[in-house]
């Protein structure tokens, strides 16, 4: 690994503390149920489409993202759907795996993590990918900090391959889990570094030559600031509250009863489960789900007749 320095300025301490204080406002909001499930599946669907063009996939909106899934098993997936479902389950694994969790990060985590959802051997060098690591946590510092250096140290380290993007915006995620830091599962940070592309390059860049990387940390605070304030804005202006939300509150009482099977953590549902647990034919049961699915509740994995569901 790269010798790396960084200053924590009185201007970057003071920006951390004003993410504190948005994160603070963010837990406090109120917003309804079904509110926030749409934000939370439209922010999960954004999150996606920057992230991967970021990493230099050609993607055509947020449409295409949504078809991907619905339509797309990782297991028989390649290339740009792959990369997509890929993804959207690494989110999801990082959130039910990593949320405030004490143990700290190690390079054995992060190639099981890579090996899941990319279905390829890794071919990097572990030593210098556990030592990137130890070099984040060996003074634990604040959240946001160590989630920017974990995406600055492995993009500058390459680790991944062709991958490598996905996975260290993925452990800057896994970073913020990791210490209670999930913004409601809401933010995205990669909208930002999208549209401030030319300073996102250039500080990758700058990166790769220096050892001084305090510029892309105030990058990376600044990235989570915005953000952070347009959630807020987008939920004080109830953006998303729009006819899908009224269609969400007209749901009839088996497909609301479908939603509370799904409850707990973990739990899939098949087509032919809902047959047998209502009474119902496969053609009822298809449009239940259908009609779950596409308001963004549910989640559906494989094709054909080994496609189940989850909440999203």
């Amino acid at each position: 690994m790269k010798a790396v320095s960084y200053t924590k300025s009185r201007v970057l301490i003071d920006d951390l503390s004003k993410i504190d204080n948005l994160n603070r406002e963010l837990l406090l909001t109120s917003i309804s149920p079904t509110d926030k499930l749409f934000l939370r599946w439209n922010k999960s669907i954004s999150q996606i489409y920057y992230g991967l063009i970021l990493s230099g996939f050609q993607i055509e909106n947020f449409g295409e993202i949504k078809k991907i899934l619905k339509e797309t098993s990782l297991n028989t997936a390649t290339g740009k759907n792959r990369a997509v479902v890929a993804y959207k389950q690494g989110l999801d694994y990082l959130y039910k795996e990593w949320l405030v969790v004490s143990k700290p990060v190690s390079a054995s985590d992060l190639i099981s993590i890579y090996e899941l959802l990319y279905k390829s051997k890794f071919q990097g060098s572990v030593s210098d990918l556990e030592q990137s690591l130890n070099y984040i946590q060996a003074s634990p510092d604040n959240p946001i900090i160590e989630a920017a250096l974990a995406q600055i140290l492995l993009i500058n380290g390459g680790f991944f391959g062709r991958e490598t993007t996905q996975m260290a915006q993925l452990t800057a995620q896994l970073f913020l889990y990791k210490r209670g830091y999930d913004f409601r599962r809401m933010l995205v940070v990669e909208e930002y570094c999208f549209k401030q592309a030319e300073q996102y390059n250039r500080l990758l860049s700058e990166s790769m030559r220096s050892t001084n990387i305090t510029s892309w940390l105030e990058f990376y605070v600044d990235a989570v600031t915005y953000q952070l304030q347009k959630l807020l804005q987008d939920i004080h202006n109830l953006k998303y509250q729009s006819s899908q939300t009224k269609n969400i509150n007209s749901l009839t009482d088996r497909q609301r009863a479908i939603l509370q099977l799904l409850d707990e953590p973990g739990v899939k549902i098949t087509n032919r489960d809902l047959q047998h647990k209502f009474g119902i034919s496969a053609i009822t049961s298809a449009r239940d789900l259908a009609r779950l699915t596409g308001l963004g509740i549910i989640f559906p994995i494989g094709r054909g007749r080994s496609t189940y569901y989850t909440k999203t």
